[in-house]
């Protein structure tokens, strides 16, 4: 499905990102850039570019503070300021693949060029501009930023046939090496600056750590331990974690604000906590909060072996994405705002949460609005209205007493095949699979089957729910499930989502485990089939 690349001679479509500092460069500096009338597919389409914290971490989930423009013309252009030297952003939209660049205070604009005509992806997609050659590796997923079943599996098959703690850590840093080298050769090439050079040998080291860590972690099970095909004992691979910690500290001041490095510094502490790194034991000071925070992290009471910096950054960087998927309520919330204002008076993230706290309640106030009369309860089934761009309810009998998903498929659609998608706005898989949702309406709308979305997400995250469906665009019904609901699907989400389900016209199940609209025609025969055979 993905485009191909094409020659120079080919028509192109270019996409504008400019990412400039407010005030540096004058406005005829804006130019227009030349645009292709055949690809209109994505106007009106939403792109953010999400900005670390200043002194702390990008957070991926709140996305309200961050720079959103739409496509117009096959064009947008993103203003703000970058820190003086340089940051690294995450672009993000419904139909990108994962994207970050490298943006420095001054310097002309960042293009982000896509060839041919089809989807967007990794390979239809090049950076030109200043720094292009090192936003084309993250790009192209050369710096060990790539999935977990390529990079991570990659670095096990490195660090399986150790039969030393050196000899591992040092294969590690052979491969690490093979990667800083593209970077190398850019700097010595002067095709890009100093300060990228940095941030992107900064942000491969982390990744490094990450996936190794991961590997490690697993390690800690019992039972993963005969796939990982170590050959080292356990102590032998501490001492592999304490000199990859020693060397690449994720709490080191070079790593903050990368795309990876907030993960490495709380898989610390978990580390801390199991006793693979040496740590005095903590004072438990938020542990008594890890309930509130176990839909987003069940390990939150580990920041409590962090030094006091770094709890400042982690319990600030967990409230803010509280902040955006309320795991708890909005009391619980305010408690532990409080408490952690009180701790770290002088947090970077204080003046975030503060900003982010009055968009929020401005958010909701706007979202209460837009509420078709009759939706008064947690039980609701709306729809995306295309006319009004939002979600609309209205009153349905019998919804409340719903306590599975399978009763509500029975009692709203009987009579009609099902499509369900389950899933959660902080799930990064399901949200990435939404950029197939018009072609995957048109077909079940052709078979007429019902496409019924439902979020697995808190109850207390139903304004942005709300927000989030019509920012997607996403036709169909959706379904915020409740608690009992939820707790129904316990075993048969088991695995993660997202997961993708099938019900016939008499409402029975007909498939549990259906493949991602991503794989196109896979998916639609395996419907067809589904529904023949019923």
């Amino acid at each position: 499905m993905n485009a191909p690349v094409v020659t120079c001679a080919a028509r192109v479509v270019w996409l504008l990102l400019v990412l400039i500092t407010c005030g540096t460069l004058p406005m005829h500096a804006q130019r227009p850039v030349l645009t292709d009338t055949g690809f209109t597919g994505l106007e009106g389409e939403s792109v953010r570019a999400i900005r670390p914290v200043p002194g702390g971490y990008l957070n991926y989930f709140y996305t309200n503070l961050s720079s959103t423009v739409p496509i117009q013309q096959a064009q947008f252009h993103l203003r703000f300021s970058p820190a003086a030297s340089g940051e690294l952003v995450s672009v993000q939209a419904k139909t990108f693949p994962q994207l970050y660049a490298f943006v420095e205070p001054g310097r002309a604009p960042v293009v982000l060029q896509h060839r041919g005509s089809g989807p967007l992806s990794e390979q239809s997609l090049v950076f030109e501009g200043p720094n292009a050659a090192g936003n084309n590796l993250l790009l192209q997923g050369k710096l060990l930023n790539r999935r977990a079943g390529v990079d991570q599996e990659r670095l096990r098959l490195v660090m399986a046939p150790a039969t030393s703690a050196r000899e591992m850590v040092n294969r590690l840093r052979d491969e690490l090496r093979t990667c800083v080298a593209q970077l190398d050769s850019l700097r010595q090439r002067r095709l890009i600056s100093p300060a990228c050079y940095t941030t992107l040998r900064s942000e491969t080291e982390q990744e490094l750590l990450f996936w190794v860590g991961g590997l490690l972690m697993a390690y800690t099970v019992e039972e993963n331990r005969p796939r990982l095909q170590f050959h080292l004992p356990e102590a032998a691979l501490k001492q592999v974690l304490a000199q990859l910690e020693q060397t690449f500290d994720p709490e080191a001041l070079r790593y903050r604000g990368l795309g990876i490095s907030v993960s490495t510094a709380v898989m610390k502490n978990h580390f801390r906590a199991k006793g693979w790194l040496p740590t005095a034991e903590p004072v438990r000071h938020w542990q008594p909060y890890a309930e509130q925070f176990q839909d987003i992290d069940s390990a939150f009471g580990d920041v409590d072996y962090a030094p006091a910096p770094m709890q400042s950054l982690l319990v600030g960087h967990k409230l803010l994405t509280a902040l955006a998927l309320r795991p708890m309520s909005d009391a619980e919330f305010a408690t532990i705002l409080a408490d952690y204002v009180q701790q770290f008076p002088t947090s970077p993230y204080v003046p975030v949460l503060t900003q982010a706290l009055l968009h929020e309640q401005a958010m909701a106030a706007a979202s209460a609005t837009t509420v078709v009369a009759g939706a008064t309860t947690q039980q609701e089934l709306g729809h995306y209205d295309a006319t009004r761009g939002q979600l609309t309810f209205a009153p349905l009998a019998g919804l409340d007493t719903i306590t599975s998903l399978a009763s509500l498929v029975r009692r709203q659609f009987a009579g009609r095949p099902v499509f369900v998608d389950f899933w959660a706005t902080w799930c990064g898989p399901c949200v990435a699979e939404f950029r197939h949702a018009p072609e995957l309406h048109a077909f079940l709308v052709q078979q007429g089957i019902e496409p019924l979305y439902v979020s697995v997400n808190n109850a207390n995250y139903r304004a942005k729910w709300q927000a989030f469906v019509a920012q997607q665009q996403l036709q169909g019904s959706h379904y915020l499930a409740p608690k009992a609901v939820q707790e129904s699907l316990t075993a048969l989400l088991a695995r993660g989502i997202p997961r993708y389900l099938l019900f016939d016209a008499q409402g029975r199940l007909v498939d549990d485990d259906l493949p991602f609209p991503s794989t196109g025609e896979a998916l639609r025969e395996r419907i067809r089939q589904n529904l023949a055979s019923h």
